[in-house]
């Protein structure tokens, strides 16, 4: 018996033997030869059902390992990713040790293209603990991604010239000793650290270069750096920008407090506001504010400088109560004035629609005339209530020059498909206007407002434009898909501005692209200017000018203008012509002795016929001409100028 218990051991042990040979076998083939590389390619191509395609593959799995012009394309999800090469290097040894040691990782010729599709269900998301610790330790000596092109849906959306990186990722903490990125906008360094999950204790910053380019604006460049420390208990967090614009902010927030603490200080250092958004009466601004508080609300004051004029928060404290907002109180005043601005407003964010109250009060503000043109004061009140179904806003308030304010109440109410202007009554001290009507938004834009002026001067909001004018406006009309149609008419017009009589009417009625039916006469002073539009399936329309001061018109202008300018045809292939004479022109630093204009254009949409200027001591831009004489005639095809 014994004897046939060791013939059967022998037996098992060599049959294990040889299993463990193949086995052997078979791992250090599917390992550390290239045949074997590839088997284990060919195995991931099918698991992934033809999302993945590689053209070549070099090397083992082992280390190192290249794979050239690989795809994957994954249609449900809008991906297609294709690389030139990739290679990597690792310590193959340290997975026993549960242990992923990259010592190179390089990509090259990355191009990603992204489809929109309708999106996944959300999926269970889980806590960021679980996320942030890896599977096993990773330890990336180095990763370099070459030039990167991403496109959505066939348009390009960012492009890089190198990724590269260095980092740490154990159970115990993540350090990413190196991340730079270099593009065609700019670039991003950044170093982190996070040495404790539990509390996310850890230090980091952010050192930013990078053009941004705007919808409609040219790009505009962003340096800054920010740098943030988490001690386990408290974060701290600090902003220093210096384009386009210094700016800094510090501040802290407490995470592991239920009530979530926080402080904030922001300083903008006096500069240009016209680097960020046209504003022709902005010179400067400055703005510095201290805030602190947690989840339920906050306190926040300081002060904003607009052309070294000083608006002091004196505070404003809001309340955070689920899913409400509430401005308890904003406070608002200058140690200019007396005035000041009071604000109280409540916001329901899970209504829907959003909606909401505000209310306004002010009194003895005075705004200064570098800010408005002009000195004005004011004082009032302003309720608004509603939500973008429903809203209604009322108001009753004072604004005007110092001791000659006007008195202004209105009243309008609105839903999502008609704006309703019950109200709009402005009183000055021997006139004033009055305005009503409506405007549609659904199905289509519509309008229909009157509007009566009784001895109005406009010279309380522009100072330029004093007088007493009288008259009657009412219009109507639709914004149709190619352009507004409606009808204008204007009568009873007269009274004075800037020292001149006026009077004029209008009856007309326009529809698109270009065509206008009816008259329109306006005169001021000595000057008129009359047009006339006929009826028709294309446009007929004729301005006559007989202006003798452009001053009637224009502040800071004169000289005389006589002409007629004739348009006719149907849009777009529209004739425009006319002659203009011009004498003793005056408008800022340009001076014009005498100008005649002859021109005679066919077919707005593919320009062609003649053009002849002749100008007799023309001064601009610090040059004088004794004469000035162009002659061009052509078309698309062939051109003439002699000048």
């Amino acid at each position: 018996m014994k004897t046939r218990a060791k013939i059967w051991l022998k037996r098992i042990g060599i049959a294990l033997a040889l299993a463990l040979l193949l086995i052997g076998t078979f791992a250090y083939w599917l390992l550390a030869t290239q045949s074997g590389a590839r088997f284990a390619l060919e195995r991931a191509k099918l698991s992934l059902v033809d999302k993945l395609l590689v053209a070549e593959a070099k090397g083992t799995l082992v280390s190192p390992i290249e794979l050239h012009n690989l795809q994957y394309r994954d249609r449900t999800a809008g991906i297609d990713v294709k690389v030139k090469s990739l290679k990597v290097e690792y310590g193959f040894l340290g997975l026993l040790h549960s242990t992923l040691d990259v010592q190179n990782f390089e990509i090259e010729g990355v191009e990603i293209a992204l489809t929109t599709v309708p999106p996944a269900p959300p999926a269970p998301q889980p806590s960021l603990q679980s996320l942030l610790k890896p599977p096993l330790d990773i330890l990336l000596q180095r990763l370099h991604v070459g030039a990167t092109q991403i496109s959505k849906d066939g348009k390009p959306v960012f492009a890089s010239d190198s990724l590269d990186a260095a980092a740490t990722w154990t159970g115990t903490g993540l350090k990413l000793q190196k991340l730079a990125l270099r593009a065609p906008d700019g670039r991003i360094d950044l170093v982190a650290a996070i040495t404790s999950y539990a509390h996310l204790a850890g230090s980091g910053k952010l050192d930013v270069d990078w053009n941004i380019a705007g919808a409609d604006a040219p790009a505009e460049r962003v340096v800054g750096t920010v740098d943030m420390d988490n001690d386990g208990k408290q974060t701290h967090f600090s902003l220093a920008l210096t384009q386009p614009l210094v700016a800094n902010a510090r501040g802290t927030l407490a995470p592991g407090d239920a009530k979530l603490p926080w402080t904030l200080d922001l300083d903008l250092p006096v500069f240009d506001p016209n680097r960020l958004a046209k504003n022709d009466s902005l010179k400067s601004l400055a703005v510095k504010l201290s805030g602190s508080g947690d989840k339920g609300g906050g306190t926040i004051s300081g002060n904003i400088n607009a052309n070294a004029h000083r608006v002091l928060f004196d505070p404003l404290k809001f309340a955070l109560n689920g899913q409400t907002i509430t401005i308890e109180t904003l406070h608002l005043r200058s140690p200019e004035a007396a005035g000041s601005l009071t604000m109280q407003a409540k916001v329901q964010l899970d209504a829907k629609p959003i909606g909401g109250e505000v209310k306004v009060d002010w009194s003895d503000v005075e705004l200064p005339a570098d800010l408005v043109g002009q000195p004005l004061a004011t004082h009032g009140h302003l309720d608004a209530s509603g939500n973008a179904q429903k809203f209604n806003a009322q108001g009753v308030l004072s604004i005007g020059p110092p001791r000659q304010l006007a008195d202004l109440a209105f009243k309008l109410d609105g839903t999502r498909d008609k704006i309703m202007l019950q109200q709009f009554d402005l009183r000055q001290a021997k006139g004033g206007l009055t305005t009503h009507g409506e405007v549609d938004l659904k199905p289509q834009i519509a309008w229909n407002i009157e509007a009566r002026a009784d001895k109005l001067d406009p010279g309380a909001f522009a100072k330029d434009w004093s007088g007493a004018i009288d008259f009657n406006l009412s219009t109507n009309g639709k914004i149709n898909k190619d352009g507004p149609a409606g009808v204008l008419k204007l009568d009873r017009l007269g009274g004075t501005l800037r020292q001149r009589p006026i009077g004029g009417s209008a009856d007309l009625a326009f529809a698109p692209p270009l065509k206008v039916e009816g008259k329109l006469l306006l005169s001021s002073g000595k000057s008129s200017v009359d047009l006339v539009g006929k009826s028709g399936a294309q446009t007929d329309v004729k301005i006559d000018l007989a202006i003798d001061s452009l001053g009637d018109w224009l502040p800071q202008a004169g000289g005389s203008l006589r002409g007629a300018i004739v348009a006719k045809g149907a849009w777009p292939k529209l004739d425009l012509s006319g002659r203009i004479d011009g004498a003793k022109i005056v408008s800022g630093d340009t001076h014009v002795e005498t100008l005649t204009l002859v021109f005679d254009a066919h077919d707005l949409s593919a320009p062609g016929g003649t053009l002849n200027l002749n100008a007799h001591t023309l001064a601009a831009g610090g040059y004088v001409f004794d004469t000035l004489k162009l002659d061009a005639k052509g078309d698309q095809g062939t051109h003439h100028i002699d000048l």
